[in-house]
């Protein structure tokens, strides 16, 4: 389903589905496959379409993952990340308006450095399921 609102919302972006595949680096058969069910759509390519509808790609990725792969340990593991991500945006978001005397640089490395530290509490909070 997630695909599908993805390619639906892209056309709607686009104006056609033409300019979709184009826009996200697929052949136009490729895109009419994929609305069809013929095939899924990589999840690397999942991604763009997510950019293009101005959505979070990771967190778009890891929906589509964890819908595709069920209730399997492996989608458990999808919906897990699909929240560790969340969780990462927003801190990465937040973080970048507390430096904000700083010069760019200064501040970039810094908060790289601090989302780094984050990113590993977050992933550190979650048994290891791999």
């Amino acid at each position: 389903m997630l695909q599908d609102d993805l390619l639906n919302d892209a056309k709607l972006e686009t104006g056609s589905d033409y300019k979709t595949a184009k826009a996200i680096g697929i052949s136009r058969q490729t895109l009419s496959n994929a609305r069809h069910g013929v095939h899924k759509l990589e999840l690397s390519t999942i991604g763009s379409l997510a950019e293009l509808c101005g959505k979070d790609p990771l967190k778009t990725i890891a929906a589509v993952a964890a819908e595709r792969e069920g209730q399997s340990k492996k989608g458990r593991n999808w919906r897990r990340w699909a929240g560790a991500a969340t969780v990462t945006v927003a801190v990465g978001i937040s973080s970048t308006s507390l430096y904000p005397t700083t010069s760019y640089a200064a501040s970039k490395a810094s908060n790289d450095v601090y989302i780094m530290r984050i990113i590993s509490m977050v992933l550190s909070t979650f048994p290891n399921e791999c």
